[in-house]
């Protein structure tokens, strides 16, 4: 868990002794060029039942700074380690099909979260990507924030995972307390 740091207030003369320094300052400036970062992708297909919602799996991470994805366990979600502001962002990539729509969301805690749906037509048999909305949104310690995929093509369809421009994947970054 990152530790956000809080900053002492000095006077005019007060010496810093090495520890108030590393803590104060050292620590501070750290966290701001390292804040808790996750970038995770999917590189397994996953198959999307027709006309739900459903949370995407995400077997690789490629950064997770503060251990809030697990390859394991519940790997669908991004677990906040410490509170904050975080700035979600994604895409979601689908196997090639021209019928129905193709959608995709930012949920916390299993539930939707404020404006974040964005509904496509599916309108070529070629593969299409479809980003939610990038949100700031506030995660508590424990809170989970996951990428949620729909499509009504009438039966089950695949996530396109076999380019890296389709991969589904998603970008959480925390931003301010």
């Amino acid at each position: 868990m990152a530790t956000v740091p809080s900053e002492v207030t000095v006077t005019a003369g007060t010496v810093l002794p090495a520890a108030t320094w590393n803590t104060n300052v050292r620590d501070a400036i750290n966290f701001v060029i390292a804040p808790p970062l996750c970038l995770l992708r999917q590189t397994v297909a996953q198959s999307v039942g027709n006309n739900s919602f459903t949370a995407l799996t995400m077997d690789t991470e490629d950064i997770d700074r503060d251990g809030g994805h697990s390859t394991v366990t519940n790997t669908s979600r991004y677990t906040a380690q410490t509170a904050g502001y975080y700035l979600h962002s994604g895409l979601v990539g689908w196997s090639g099909n021209a019928t129905g729509r193709r959608a995709s969301r930012w949920a916390v805690n299993g539930t939707a979260a404020n404006s974040t749906d964005v509904i496509n037509a599916a309108t070529s048999a070629s593969a299409i990507d479809v980003s939610p909305a990038a949100r700031i949104i506030y995660l508590n310690v424990g809170d989970y924030s996951e990428l949620f995929a729909f499509q009504d093509s009438g039966g089950n369809l695949n996530t396109a995972v076999a380019t890296g421009s389709d991969q589904p994947g998603s970008s959480i970054l925390w931003v301010s307390t």
